[in-house]
């Protein structure tokens, strides 16, 4: 029987495991959930969000979009490198055409 390393252990602990039940509920991802709970109930629903790798955007849409139970939530989980890549999969998400004007 093989037992992990204490490096392998540690590794782990830093893996998403994409369950948002293992959201972890500090004071800035619960005010960063507030602020988008709170902004959902605006009648425009537009939201950016960016940062570094790794800081939890990801868990937080996805404990956010668990919260709203909204099936018209889009997502785009890839950066985008220029504005016209993001118009582009915005357009192709939203109308299924990805010809829109600049």
């Amino acid at each position: 029987m093989s037992e992990k390393t204490l490096y392998g252990q540690a590794k782990e602990a830093f893996v998403e495991n994409g369950d948002v039940e293992s959201f972890v509920t500090l004071d800035t991802n619960r005010l960063s959930l507030q602020r988008l709970l709170d902004y959902y109930k605006k009648p425009f629903k537009f939201i950016v969000i960016h940062g570094e790798p790794g800081v939890g955007k990801s868990m937080l849409i996805k404990k956010y979009a668990s919260q709203i139970g909204s099936d018209d939530l889009v997502v785009h989980y890839k950066p985008f490198f220029s504005l016209d890549d993001f118009k582009k999969s915005l357009a192709l998400q939203l109308f299924g055409d990805e010809k829109i004007d600049p």
